[in-house]
């Protein structure tokens, strides 16, 4: 996967926030304060692109398969903000 990465010394990884998160083939790209352990991550196949981003976690921004959002009971809407929120409960259902 390619993605746009931000490599300017100025970058606040929050601004990132106004263009995540992205629908892809392998799943929703999605910035988050609530990420749960790497281990769980692994488990689900989430990966972690933070580092990519310039964030101070790679938890930060995750690649999340569209398979977890199913697995989970959640299904994705073609609305910004109700991805937002489902990626959002799922990071906090991980976290559990």
């Amino acid at each position: 996967m390619n993605y746009m990465i931000n490599t300017n010394k100025g970058h606040v990884p929050h601004s990132i926030e106004r263009t995540l998160p992205l629908v892809l083939q392998e799943g929703v790209v999605h910035y988050t304060c609530n990420a749960p352990t790497q281990e769980r991550l692994d488990k689900y196949g989430i990966q972690s692109l933070g580092h990519k981003f310039g964030c101070a976690s790679p938890r930060e921004v995750v690649v999340i398969p569209l398979p977890v959002y199913r697995e989970f009971g959640l299904q994705l809407t073609e609305d910004k903000s109700g991805i937002v929120l489902l990626s959002e409960t799922l990071m906090r259902e991980l976290s559990r």
